[in-house]
């Protein structure tokens, strides 16, 4: 991501702009799981099988962007 200074080289299922967008999405869906939200939104990279994401990918690829992005959006936003 540009706003933390890191780029993805490698090709992940749920890329570090996609995060940004869950945590919105998150935000404006509060109701449903953090599954069906990257579901829905269709964030996740598909794989050959039709797996769905695993939550524990979720959460490990949102601590991979961290907070300061998120921080940076709010306060742009906010």
């Amino acid at each position: 991501m540009r706003a933390k200074g890191a780029a993805t080289v490698r090709r992940r299922r749920l890329a570090a702009e996609h995060v940004i967008w869950l945590v919105i999405a998150m935000a404006l869906m509060g109701d449903k799981r953090i599954e069906d939200v990257v579901s829905k939104l269709d964030l996740a990279l598909p794989v050959p099988n039709g797996r769905t994401i695993a939550s524990s990918s979720i959460a490990q690829a949102y601590e991979k962007v961290g907070e300061e992005p998120v921080n940076w959006l709010f306060e742009e936003t906010g």
